[in-house]
């Protein structure tokens, strides 16, 4: 056992061409399992599981929103990741707690029942979880890239994005039906029961996944890494500094709205499960359709093209939230889930490899944990203004002639606003950077005698 245990996680023979197509395709399956697993645990189900539970709206709000912070512990990621030459058990591990963790939430209400102790139980989970997920998150993404050329990283990605998509609309959508039908029935706790299982069987499976995957060796660094240089490198690097700034703003803007976008189709538009799953099933079935366009869009022309415009398509997508009533809901919720998935097919490929290509080689992970962290502690920050202010205006509503607008549909104007500064950035940027090269180029041809 010793020596297959050894194989499995500290495997230092050379890796073939053959392993590395293998291992690249096992993390598209793992893919294919953490996502729709972090999916049915978040959002509107996390946001009904809360609410059966007895939790209110700011509550509810704040628990889905800590998780923001769980990304301070990957200040400290890097200061273990750069000691190490394997991270694989470290990264497996970790995972495995946080999918197993997920899987409880959903079964808690069965497995206690007094709904408040459910409720802690749940909320405690749901941190711990996450916190070790935002530890080994790093470590992943340098591990993904790692058995990745960076000729092929646009178009892996935008077919590894294009399959998980589809696993998320099936399994999102079948979790619906179960909620719906349990719930329809008058008995919503065993629905929360079906959708923990289903949840726990996709845990599994995804740990599964990360035992085949190869590992590259990664080069311990010569220097000492100690936590100031986590926290203060990335901002000193001039080359990296505005992928922390592009961050900000974009963490700003996600996050100060983002749980409510999820209670408010449940409480304010009170929208059926199946329904949600419905939209949810087509978001990500056009996302799978989208994604490796988007992909191509990132290798032929830049991530800061495919940043910018898919960025550009969430606004929009936010901002058409701010106009969906009761009354409306029905058809203009299905506008909103159209742009948001051409938004949302392209937008993580894009900011992750956009981080990526202006990263240092050396100790990456640095610069990656820092981006990460400093991402979490501003997006709770901004998830606690936006919970403090709903809590304060407590359903308040104002009307426009004959346009009524709520507290919550506010909170979607600022998110545009704040989302707009960060494209007027980008674009900022990347006509600077493209005057930089042109001019590097022009000193490097020979004068004309």
């Amino acid at each position: 056992m010793p020596g297959f245990f050894r194989k499995l996680f500290f495997n230092e023979s050379e890796i073939t061409e053959k392993q590395y197509r293998l291992s690249r395709n096992f993390f598209i399956v793992e893919a294919m399992c953490s996502s729709p697993v972090t999916t049915l645990v978040s959002g509107s189900y996390l946001a009904g599981l809360f609410a059966y539970l007895g939790a209110s709206e700011a509550v509810s709000s704040i628990i889905m929103s800590v998780v923001a912070l769980a990304g301070l512990v990957q200040f400290a990621s890097p200061l273990v990741a750069e000691r190490l030459q394997r991270r694989k058990l470290l990264s497996t591990s970790f995972a495995a707690f946080h999918r197993l963790s997920l899987a409880l939430i959903m079964l808690a209400p069965m497995l206690f029942e007094n709904k408040l102790l459910a409720l802690g139980v749940a909320a405690v989970l749901y941190l711990a979880g996450n916190f070790a997920n935002a530890f080994i998150s790093p470590m992943y993404s340098v591990w993904v890239v790692s058995i990745l050329p960076e000729y092929i990283r646009g178009k892996y990605f935008g077919i590894k994005d294009a399959f998980t998509n589809i696993s998320c609309a099936l399994l999102s959508y079948a979790g619906g039906m179960i909620l719906d039908t349990y719930t329809a029935a008058g008995d919503q706790r065993v629905g929360f029961w079906g959708v923990g299982l289903l949840v726990l069987a996709l845990a599994v499976m995804d740990i599964s996944c990360f035992l085949p995957v190869r590992e590259p060796a990664q080069e311990k660094t010569r220097e000492k890494i100690n936590l100031k240089d986590v926290f203060t490198k990335p901002f000193r690097n001039a080359g990296f500094r505005p992928v922390l700034i592009i961050n900000i703003f974009y963490q700003s803007a996600l996050y100060l709205s983002n749980a409510f976008f999820a209670i408010f189709q449940v409480s304010r538009l009170g929208l059926s499960y199946e329904l949600i799953g419905l939209t949810t099933c087509v978001n990500i079935g056009l996302r799978t359709l989208l994604a490796p366009i988007w992909g191509r869009i990132a290798s032929e022309r830049s991530w800061f093209f495919a940043t910018r415009f898919s960025l550009l398509a969430l606004l929009l997508s936010w901002f058409i939230w701010v106009f969906i009533t009761v009354d409306n809901a029905i058809w203009m919720v299905w506008v909103a889930t159209v742009i948001s998935a051409v938004a949302w097919s392209g937008i993580g490929l894009a900011l992750f490899g956009l981080q990526f290509d202006l990263a240092p080689k050396e100790n990456t992970s640095i610069y990656i944990s820092c981006n990460s962290a400093m991402a979490g502690v501003v997006g709770f920050l901004a998830s606690l203004a936006g919970s403090a202010f709903i809590g304060i205006t407590n359903g308040y509503s104002f009307s426009i002639g004959s346009f009524e607008i709520c507290d919550m549909q506010l909170l979607f104007i600022v998110s545009t606003i704040l989302g707009a500064l960060c494209v007027w950035y980008i674009s900022r940027l990347e006509k600077r950077l493209k005057r930089k090269a042109l001019s590097q180029e022009e000193e490097k041809e020979p004068a004309l005698v």
